[in-house]
């Protein structure tokens, strides 16, 4: 029999709350507390499902005794061994847990309800059960009053329903792709704006929190949900009991293999289904709801296309439905497209709306919501509705995490429901229709970023006055045609130039132009069009980065054949091309074709179809020769000027390395002589000793005492001999690290290219013995939980010799010989700039209030409380530097976190 003292357990005192927000807060104190009295029996995971199953089922049995929940059966015996449990517990351990377990499988088997909804708590309690941690929860569980009178339906279904989504952000990716943030569930919940009675369907539920948000729009509502994965169907059946929806069907399986048969005609249906999913085509080629041809020379088929189709199929006559989608399944081709053409066509398609990214907790993919109507109302029959919401300012939890504010959500919301017709401030100019018939001619392309933004919409102003000229094929021929642009006609990725100054305004809706920045005295527009400029077009159609060359001369039009670049900058190392416009040939083209449409000489067809030759072959090579030679000595002189900055780089880093040599000599050479000094002391110290024949002492002062004079401590034999040692050891690393200084040339670099995880595990054996600290290595997760084989250029020597400094140097001075400490290293890809991010972090000593990033690459490195400088910092910069990377210090701002050291490595991303 094991007792506890209960003593030593400290419970929280009653609770008066006096207001909402009070009630509220103490509910969230609540949840903190008792998570972490359950620290140290279970991981995260486990304290979490433990924690909310007793929280579940306390308040379960006080609805059940209040008659909230009369249809549940619970013998007296069952709330008995709840109410004695704590008691138990000191009494006899095993007999309590015992007691408990039968209690809830008991409860399970009388009430077909909440059959199976105690698995994760029953799992927890198989794997370990700590009495002492237990009871401290059950303690401040007793001083809750889980009654109606206390907490209303909808104050205690809300924080459930928050606990769930805290605890899954909390484990990080794998709770993640069981919830929705609270946030975009409770926009979902505004644009569908269900009413009570109606019937809603998910076929991928998760913890029920898009469900809950429905419920707080309109209580009555009829749910049918699915969940494949048994704690989080377990979780989700207990979110929807606290939130009221008593009569909710929860089914646990996989809804693509087992929908709902016969369908069963919804009102709503909305989901957040794990994307980038697969299954066995053979699986599902002949489900009703499948109506697309599958490609039947592939084994496994994408499931994203199978949900909307499913859910699709669930609705009724007038149904509604929203589903979170990746991105880019509002432009890929094949079967994304086959699927947005059979929407399409059958005009149920009745928003798209595009979201800021790093919204999810489970991928950091931009995501959209496909809003998709059986029966639009005649205002948007035939119509599409596209609100670009991805340029709003989401707040930022963190460097990966961000949330939509309700302002924010609020604008998204209006803008729907108003058809696009009362648009709020922050969404002005981002929100357009367009129709059916348009967007088929654009390959069924939905993304709402290629429709709804203030340039496009300049454009779209100035083709209704005639005031726009399209180069036509710019890419594929030598002779493009020109002709003006009405406004039945389509965009197309093709440039659009001004009328008002055709020559000087050049611009591409497809080329992210707000990211550029002004050029020069233009004035700031939409779109910031730059003068006198040729733009870098990607020829494979990727978006176009901030760069274009600065061109001044005359401009003409060069096609891919005439004038290719490779432009070897730090973010740009693909093809671009050329393309200006000539002035005078220009203006010649267009006035004679404004003249021969407005005479009505020629018909609509024949005006789009007209081409004009530019000018004879012979004057065309030699403006192009002509062109091609001048822009070859501008880049000859770009060449020059970037030797000479180089050769002045080089300078500079030699001079740098020269002045921290030059520091180590005056450093040793001031030390050495004292070193030297203190040995000629000992020397005649040992004579005289030798001479006097007397015994010898560590204690023993080597300087000659007057009569009645004390030996001071510093000056005894081993206090002066321990101090040279340590002066020597100082002097051989300063030497090894001036030598490391020396030999991390760029010259000499050795690039291979590598994967980062390969390389930090090889690099890890060095320490594979250490027992005061460990290394933990993490790599970034793809869409499917799959690891990403990140990659780049590394000299493995000196790369390694950085990261060991950071490593040598926590360990002097930033680690404690009693305690275990914990090294990280967090690879992750920013595609977006092409890098490739290592985080590295410990859990020693902050740095000092002295310390400064400056001094720690210009000098050495600071540690712990110790101050300690060296050259070190200053070695790891220049490594850096070496791979074209970038380092930064990352100051503390929650003073919670363990990691109290923390830098982050920048490295170009090499496929």
């Amino acid at each position: 029999m094991e007792s506890i003292n209960f003593d030593q357990i400290q419970i929280s005192s009653g609770w008066t709350p006096s207001s909402k927000e009070e009630l509220e807060n103490q509910l969230d104190n609540l949840f903190s507390s008792s998570l972490d009295a359950l620290r140290g029996t279970w991981d995260l995971s486990n304290s979490a499902n433990v924690l909310l199953s007793l929280i579940f089922y306390k308040r379960l049995i006080c609805l059940q005794e209040e008659g909230e929940l009369a249809f549940i059966k619970i013998s007296e015996k069952q709330r008995q061994i709840l109410h004695n449990f704590r008691q138990q517990l000191a009494q006899n351990k095993q007999q309590a847990f015992g007691d408990l377990r039968d209690a809830l499988v008991a409860i399970s088997r009388a009430n077909p309800s909440l059959e199976n909804i105690f698995a994760p708590l029953m799992v927890a309690l198989q794997d370990k059960a700590d009495a002492q941690h237990l009871a401290r929860v059950f303690g401040l569980l007793e001083q809750v009053d889980f009654s109606l009178k206390q907490f209303s339906i909808a104050q205690f279904g809300a924080f459930f329903n928050k606990s769930l989504s805290r605890a899954a952000q909390r484990r990080g990716k794998a709770g993640g792709s069981a919830t929705t943030p609270l946030f975009l569930n409770k926009l979902m919940a505004l644009l569908l704006s269900p009413k009570s009675g109606e019937s809603v369907y998910e076929p991928a539920a998760g913890q029920a929190a898009s469900l809950v948000a429905l419920l707080q729009e309109a209580s009555s509502l009829n749910i049918l949900a699915q969940e494949v994965d048994q704690i989080t169907w377990a979780f989700c059946k207990m979110n929807l009991l606290m939130n009221g929806a008593y009569e909710a069907v929860v089914e646990q399986n996989n809804s693509l293999l087992h929908p709902p048969q016969p369908p069963q005609q919804f009102d709503l249906a909305l989901a957040n289904f794990p994307f980038g999913e697969e299954i066995d085509l053979r699986a599902v080629k002949h489900r009703s709801y499948v109506k697309l041809p599958l490609d039947v020379g592939q084994e496994e088929t994408d499931c994203n296309s199978l949900f909307v189709q499913l859910m699709l199929e669930q609705l009724n006559e007038n149904g509604r439905m929203i589903a979170v989608l990746p991105m880019r399944a509002l432009f890929k081709e094949r079967q994304e497209r086959r699927l947005r053409e059979y929407l399409l066509r059958r005009d149920v398609v009745d928003a798209v709306i595009t979201l800021p990214p790093g919204l999810l907790y489970a991928s950091q993919a931009p995501i959209c919501l496909l809003y998709l109507h059986k029966n639009k109302p005649a205002k948007r029959k035939g119509k599409v509705l596209f609100i670009n919401a991805s340029q709003l300012q989401p707040t930022s939890k963190s460097r990966v995490r961000h949330r939509l504010e309700s302002q924010q959500i609020a604008a998204i919301v209006s803008a729907y429901h108003s058809c696009g017709e009362k648009v709020p401030q922050e969404l002005a100019g981002y929100v357009v229709s367009k129709t059916v018939e348009q967007l088929l001619e654009q390959r069924a392309n939905l993304n709402a970023k290629r429709y709804a933004a203030p340039f496009i919409q300049e454009l779209e102003a100035l083709a209704d006055q005639n005031a726009l000229v399209k180069v036509q094929e710019v890419m594929a021929g030598e002779l493009p045609a020109l002709w003006v642009h009405k406004k039945e006609q389509q965009f197309h990725e093709y440039p659009f130039v001004s009328s008002r100054d055709l020559a000087l305004q050049f611009a591409d809706y497809q080329l992210a132009l707000p990211k550029l920045c002004p050029f020069g005295e233009q004035e700031e527009e939409e779109g910031r069009i730059l003068q006198h400029s040729a733009f870098l077009v990607n020829r494979k159609g990727k978006r176009l980065r901030a760069s274009y060359f600065e061109y001044t001369g005359q401009a003409i039009i060069v096609s891919k054949s005439v004038l290719v670049f490779d432009l070897q900058q730090k973010k740009i190392n693909k093809e671009y091309f050329l393309v200006q416009l000539h002035q005078k040939l220009f203006l010649a083209q267009f006035n004679m074709f404004r003249t021969d449409h407005e005479a009505l000489q020629i018909s609509e067809r024949e005006f789009g179809q007209l081409q004009m030759p530019l000018l004879s072959l012979e004057e065309q090579i030699k403006l192009v020769q002509e062109t091609k030679w001048s822009l070859l000595k501008e880049e000859e002189h770009k060449v020059e000027t970037l030797r000479s900055r180089l050769n002045l780089d080089k300078q500079t880093a030699q001079n740098r390395q020269m002045r921290i040599i030059s520091s180590l000599q005056h450093e040793l050479g001031n030390r050495l002589p004292a070193i030297l000094t203190e040995l000629k002391n000992i020397k005649d110290f040992l004579g005289d000793k030798i001479e006097e024949q007397t015994p010898l002492s560590w204690s023993d002062s080597i300087y000659p005492l007057f009569e009645g004079e004390e030996a001071e401590e510093e000056d005894q034999l081993g206090k002066v001999v321990r101090k040279i040692e340590k002066q020597l050891i100082y002097t051989i690393n300063s030497i090894d690290a001036a030598s490391n200084i020396i030999s991390a040339d760029k010259e000499r670099m050795q690039l291979e290219h590598l994967l980062l995880r390969d390389f930090l595990e090889d690099w890890a054996q060095l320490y594979a013995q250490e027992k005061q600290f460990s290394i933990q290595i993490e790599v970034e997760d793809d869409e499917r939980g799959r690891e990403l084989p990140i990659a780049t250029l590394i000299d493995r020597a000196q790369l390694a010799t950085a990261l060991s400094n950071f490593v040598e140097n926590a360990r002097r001075h930033g680690f404690s010989k009693d305690k275990k400490h914990l090294i990280r290293f967090s690879v992750s890809l920013l595609e977006e700039q092409e890098e490739v991010l290592i985080e590295y972090k410990n859990d020693g000593k902050a740095f000092p209030n002295s310390f400064t990033f400056e001094d720690f690459v210009s000098y050495g490195n600071y540690a712990g409380d110790t101050g300690h400088s060296g050259i070190g910092g200053y070695l790891i910069h220049q490594i850096i530097e070496n791979h074209e990377g970038s380092l930064y210090y990352k100051e503390q701002i929650d003073k919670r976190d363990p990691f109290k050291v923390q830098f982050d490595i920048i490295l170009p991303y090499r496929k």
